[in-house]
């Protein structure tokens, strides 16, 4: 009896290239598109390669009507086509400075 092997597939019925084979996966940080070969991205590589600074920002992942936060750097996130991102600005917020002669009236 001949059997047939089955080829591994990824969600969505997609068949998996096997190893070796590049594949580019695009997701989006801020509306922004970014481009990566990587199936696992810490938070840190994200906020980075979006240009952002990961000492002053975190990563919101919306998915469908959540929105989830991940502030851990460390954290280890597998990327999916077209997921999407939005960043939070967590740095301090600068004061400006009053004059003191306009400040209580």
């Amino acid at each position: 009896m001949d059997m047939e092997q089955e080829s591994p597939t990824h969600a969505g019925g997609v068949a998996d290239p096997g190893p070796g084979h590049v594949h580019a996966i695009h997701y989006f940080v801020d509306a922004e598109e970014q481009t990566t070969t990587e199936a696992i991205l810490t938070v840190e590589q994200i906020l980075t390669k979006a240009g952002l600074d990961p000492a002053s920002h975190y990563l919101i992942e919306l998915r469908g009507d959540q929105q989830i936060p991940h502030q851990n750097l460390n954290e280890q996130l597998r990327i999916h086509e077209k997921e999407r991102f939005i960043s939070v600005f967590s740095g301090p917020t600068p004061l400006s400075l009053v004059d003191s002669t306009h400040a209580a009236r």
